[in-house]
């Protein structure tokens, strides 16, 4: 996607670049601008369909059937998806985290055991993951964030918080560390997850994030479906 059409007013169609292997379609919003990303072969009969559409209801289901009734096996989203100026970053105090080392991967792999296995897939963690931050309450780890890398210098945060202790700012704080980590490293900071998600975007409104689009994805149908997962996140 290059910036003249994220910023190009009304409805975009353009074929997939770095998504080549997304069998589906992508789309992101920012205000008056809608981009959407599709397969190359799918690219004039798309760009047909959305002719007299507008950016306002593109995002609705009914809309979304209309467009891609003929290859249609699932929508995800939409989602929130932020930035953050290191300037309006508002830290808290990270006292209870620390970056895991090799000996904590029990304590991780106690953490996936104990959350649904969809939301540990959308958090993109995994015990393997070299540099992960973890909150320890009680001696047990009751949330855990990583730096997920979107391109070479952006960072979003994949999050996770056992089901017993969410809603008690363990989440925010994790994320806080990935932050505070992504900023020293001179990385964009951004942030997605799904807009359903009210405690996720809530992190990232309570940390200085600022909401700057929303996307869906539409995934079409085929035997093999792709292992791209645009969305994530779950505090």
């Amino acid at each position: 996607m290059q910036r003249e059409d994220f910023l190009r007013p009304g409805i975009t169609v353009i074929p997939h670049a770095k998504l080549s292997d997304y069998h589906g379609a992508w789309s992101l919003r920012h205000g008056t601008s809608l981009t959407l990303s599709v397969p190359p072969k799918f690219l004039e009969e798309i760009r047909k369909r959305c002719a007299g559409l507008t950016v306002d209801n593109l995002h609705t289901p009914k809309l979304v059937e209309t467009i891609f009734s003929d290859w249609l096996s699932k929508t995800v989203g939409p989602a929130f998806q932020g930035s953050l100026d290191p300037a309006e970053f508002s830290p808290c105090p990270l006292d209870q985290v620390r970056l895991l080392a090799a000996n904590d991967r029990t304590c991780l792999q106690k953490l996936q055991d104990a959350v649904d296995s969809t939301e540990w897939d959308h958090s993109t963690l995994s015990v393997d993951d070299p540099t992960v931050f973890g909150y320890f309450f009680d001696g047990q780890l009751v949330a855990a964030s990583k730096n997920v890398m979107r391109s070479e210098d952006a960072a979003d945060h994949g999050v996770v918080t056992h089901p017993n202790y969410r809603r008690r700012g363990f989440g925010k704080t994790v994320v806080c560390a990935s932050v505070t980590h992504a900023i020293e490293q001179g990385y964009l900071v951004i942030y997605q997850t799904l807009a359903t998600n009210a405690a996720a975007v809530k992190i990232a409104q309570n940390l200085g994030f600022v909401q700057y689009g929303q996307s869906l994805a539409v995934r079409f149908t085929k035997e093999e479906e792709s292992p791209n997962k645009p969305l994530h996140g779950t505090a």
